[in-house]
């Protein structure tokens, strides 16, 4: 099987395809019109976006963004309140932004005076629900057997493990800096605390390897990963769902040539590599550069690849610190087909 693989998609790991499918019908957003009708709330979403008044945890902020119904543009917040601090009370407002935090279970209502871009103030309010999270559910790993592999030390981007939060009967819980997680030992991973992330926890790690639970404050249930240096890694594999691109007039993808350490894929594995062609005649791979966003968690190894011509594509990929320093160099290859016409 061949396939016509774009440049974009090719960024994202194939468990956020979903996500990015869902963002080009919703923008993974959920919205709402305030009850006068003046004003749109919207917020980041990847849960039930298409239900707008999901509890926020207690104890988790959650951003507003503002826009004006009338012509769609973002608005200036000039005041932002709660009618009920106790439940949702107002962290702060800048820009068309109002940050809130949920205090207790309930619902509280919003209420946001806004300058729009013609210079109209307008005033409008919605109500939103604080809510008590049950259970949270981590899905650390990228594939593979046994303890999920992370990369510890040498890179600022840190970790990123998903997480879904959850309320009484099953409902999604939303909102970012609620952390019911307890981390063992404690010192080998740091929350980042400033990350405003609703669908993964971005940790940063202390560059010591070893075995990490976290366990659930909420449930006990635990889960492990394993953190280990740039010295453990010894291969690589492609990570593509099929090992054909069909690249046409010189066009270029963006594949991941993964890291493995025993066989075992390393995830978010921020090391230095290095890139060469084999078969010039055949293709051009270069490391891509990449760094790793919200939309594309896991790939800080990617590679590009421009085809020249129908073949075997062939290169290496090298990381000079694997192997405890010796370096370990893999040789990788991917078939070039052409595009085939009616």
């Amino acid at each position: 099987m061949t396939h016509v693989l774009p440049l974009g998609l090719f960024r994202l790991p194939l468990w956020l395809l979903v996500v990015a499918s869902a963002a080009l019908v919703s923008g993974c957003v959920s919205q709402q019109t305030g009850k006068s009708g003046l004003l749109k709330f919207t917020y980041a979403a990847d849960d039930n976006i298409l239900d707008f008044n999901k509890p926020i945890a207690i104890g988790a902020k959650l951003d507003l963004v503002v826009s004006a119904v009338a012509d769609g543009k973002a608005v200036t917040v000039q005041t932002a309140s709660s009618d009920d601090a106790t439940i949702l009370s107002v962290v702060s407002y800048s820009g068309n932004k109002v940050t809130i935090l949920a205090n207790a279970a309930g619902t509280g209502t919003i209420n946001v005076t806004a300058r729009t871009s013609s210079g109209t103030t307008v005033d409008d309010s919605i109500d939103m629900r604080g809510g008590k999270a049950l259970s949270v559910k981590l899905s650390p790993g990228c594939g593979g057997t046994g303890t999920p592999l992370y990369l510890t030390g040498g890179h600022s981007n840190g970790i990123f493990i998903p997480y879904e939060l959850y309320g009484a009967n099953n409902e999604p819980v939303i909102g970012y800096g609620y952390h019911p997680l307890t981390i063992a030992p404690a010192a080998s991973l740091a929350l980042d605390t400033t990350s405003t992330a609703q669908w993964a926890y971005l940790y940063h790690t202390n560059g010591v390897p070893g075995s990490v639970a976290l366990t659930s404050t909420l449930d006990k249930n635990t889960w492990a990963i394993q953190l280990v240096g740039e010295g453990a890694i010894d291969g690589a594999k492609l990570d593509m769902p099929s090992n054909t691109l069909v690249l046409a007039g010189g066009a270029t993808a963006i594949v991941y040539a993964r890291p493995t350490v025993a066989g075992q894929p390393l995830c978010q594995a921020d090391g230095t590599f290095a890139v060469k062609t084999v078969t010039t005649a055949i293709c051009e791979v270069k490391a891509a550069g990449q760094q790793p966003t919200s939309q594309s968690i896991d790939g800080w190894s990617f590679v590009e690849v421009k085809g020249l011509t129908v073949g075997v594509c062939k290169f290496e990929v090298n990381w000079q610190n694997g192997k405890g320093g010796q370096g370990v160099t893999q040789s990788l290859q991917i078939d070039v087909g052409k595009v085939q016409t009616p």
